[in-house]
């Protein structure tokens, strides 16, 4: 039972409300028996002494028939319910209340409280009665001739009644303690059911995903907490289906990326041993594309090295205060040759009042080389690409936009997932492969800012990163 989250909070609500509930129980009878004894007692003594006083003259003159007559038939407010006896100043029995007690008259009697009475003293308590062989309740007042004490006025009764009621009382309180009980485990399980019916589909849900069943979904309808974490699982596994989809993607376009220069080589080397090397002008035609295809795969097998180092939990960045106006400007600096054999005009709107940040500058370099390379392969001649920086409140910006074709509708969601099927149809893919973005990605955001993409309304694209300012 206490293995569930159902059993465990079902005891929880028993112990919560029925314990609390059996020990009110239990004071609240022992506060009554309390208070039945003590008022019991306190009316004992009352007419303990009432009694006393109206049996003072016949007991000071002898006649024992009067004062049997007084207790047979009491006058108010002297008629009890009590066993009352009157005994003299030696503790023998003068006057009984009841036929059976008579049978002693002129017998001491060793009754709760008559020694104290005779002493002097108006006694009362509960003790245990040899005669009535039961628990009474009892006072005992001493009848007084001035100084002298000439007898005593014992009244007792017996606890048997205030037992049967209660036992009656405690079965109550017992059958009320069980219903609440009931009552509790019917409404736990209700309880428990709505908490652990979502936490059960949860449960399930965790187990698919870890099988690999990553569009599974849970549907928790119940409007709390449960429900924002089954918001929140479906969330997670729809980006691990995505992720799932685009590693599968991924995995298909990196084939195909080997597989054509692959062949290639296959191709000049089978070419080459078949006697192209007899052919000075082919064989040199043939070598050049060999050397042209392993240096791309050359480069195609360092930015997988290099998108699997940022990707991992190992990665970290040295982050130091950076000037990115100097920074954009050595990059720029580096493509000028570059930009000027293509025909591209590379222009820089950068201030030089941009608040420092801090970034890891290699990384940062690296992006925008990315990015600035992207831009100038796509961009024709007499085209321009334009590097824009700027900043807000909290945060600083830098823009790589070209004068290119755009980038496909149909691409533009997927660009940085890496090796989108058909990413090839943009051509602006470091080495035709798409893993430049996805690795200017995966710096970006290891510094807590955005890089998103889009089209430009008068045409090209435009590349935003965001980068975080430092905090002072």
């Amino acid at each position: 039972m206490f293995k569930t989250i159902r059993g465990k909070l079902i005891a929880t609500y028993l112990i919560l409300i029925c314990l609390p509930l059996a020990l009110l129980g239990v004071f609240l009878l022992q506060a009554l028996t309390r208070f039945y004894l003590d008022q019991l007692e306190k009316d004992l003594v009352a007419e303990a002494l009432l009694m006393a006083d109206e049996v003072q003259l016949g007991l000071r003159t002898g006649h024992t028939i009067s004062v049997a007559q007084l207790i047979n038939h009491p006058p108010p407010p002297l008629q009890t319910r009590a066993r009352v006896l009157v005994l003299d100043e030696d503790g023998r029995l003068v006057a009984a209340s009841r036929a059976v007690d008579r049978a002693f008259l002129g017998h001491v009697l060793d009754e709760p409280g008559v020694r104290e009475a005779l002493a002097g003293n108006v006694v009362r308590g509960v003790k245990h009665s040899p005669g009535r062989r039961t628990d009474v309740a009892f006072a005992a007042a001493p009848v007084r001739f001035g100084d002298e004490v000439i007898g005593v006025v014992h009244l007792d009764y017996a606890l048997a009644e205030l037992s049967a009621a209660l036992h009656q009382l405690r079965l109550i309180v017992g059958l009320s303690i069980l219903g609440a009980g009931l009552l509790v485990i019917l409404i736990g399980l209700r309880l428990a059911s709505a908490i652990t019916a979502p936490i059960q589909e949860l449960v399930a849900g965790t187990a698919a995903i870890a099988a690999g069943d990553y569009a599974h979904r849970v549907e928790v309808r119940s409007g709390d907490e449960l429900e924002l974490l089954s918001e929140h699982f479906n969330r997670m596994a729809s980006e691990l289906q995505a992720q799932q989809l685009a590693q599968r993607s991924m995995l298909a376009n990196i084939a195909h990326d080997l597989r054509t220069p692959l062949g290639a080589v296959q191709a000049a080397l089978e070419a080459l041993r078949d006697g192209a090397l007899e052919e000075p002008t082919t064989a040199r035609r043939l070598l050049s594309g060999l050397t042209d295809h392993v240096a791309y795969l050359g480069r195609l097998t360092e930015n997988l090295v290099r998108l699997a180092r940022y990707q991992s939990t190992e990665f970290h960045l040295q982050k130091v205060p950076t000037a990115l106006p100097a920074l954009i400007e050595q990059v720029i600096l580096a493509y000028e040759a570059q930009a000027t054999a293509s025909g591209v005009a590379l222009e820089s709107h950068v201030p030089a009042e941009l608040p420092t940040v801090s970034v890891d500058p290699d990384r940062i370099t690296e992006v925008l080389i990315n990015l600035i390379d992207n831009a100038l392969q796509v961009t024709p001649p007499g085209g321009r690409v334009t590097i824009r920086a700027g900043h807000d409140a909290d945060q600083v910006w830098l823009s790589v936009q070209d004068t290119g074709p755009g980038i496909p509708a149909d691409l533009l969601p997927h660009l940085f997932e890496g090796l989108y099927p058909n990413a090839h149809r943009r051509g602006r893919m470091a080495g035709g492969h798409g893993l430049g973005l996805l690795i200017s990605r995966a710096i970006v955001e290891a510094h807590g800012g955005t890089i998103q993409a889009a089209n430009a309304p008068e045409g090209g694209a435009i590349f935003h990163i965001t980068l975080p300012l430092t905090k002072t």
